[in-house]
């Protein structure tokens, strides 16, 4: 099945908006990814506009339990690995996902 890969990065930007308001999204790239049992996932990296402190970690831990239904309500059954990267951060650091995935 071949995935529509804007779609899953709008389901992702969506659900971040709804829970997460305050965090700022500037960014959400995915890509197709393996873990260590072979299966596939979902690498997601999510930039943020502010600084890290802006931010609330212990709000995010959460986002799998948040986003991963409407995921796979869009039919999306690879588990999401979530990286949170400041806008800052992804302007200064090389990223070969981000070549991949930008739009």
């Amino acid at each position: 099945m071949k995935r529509d890969i804007d779609q899953i990065e709008g389901v992702i930007r969506s659900r971040l908006a709804e829970e997460y308001p305050r965090l700022v999204v500037r960014d959400v790239r995915v890509s197709d990814g393996t873990d260590m049992d072979g299966d596939r996932v979902l690498l997601v990296d999510v930039v943020f506009a502010g600084s890290e402190d802006k931010v609330n970690a212990a709000e995010l831990v959460s986002v799998v339990r948040v986003v991963r239904p409407s995921l796979l309500k869009a039919e999306e059954d690879a588990f999401p690995i979530f990286s949170f990267i400041s806008e800052q951060d992804d302007r200064a650091a090389p990223n070969p996902r981000k070549a991949a995935g930008s739009r």
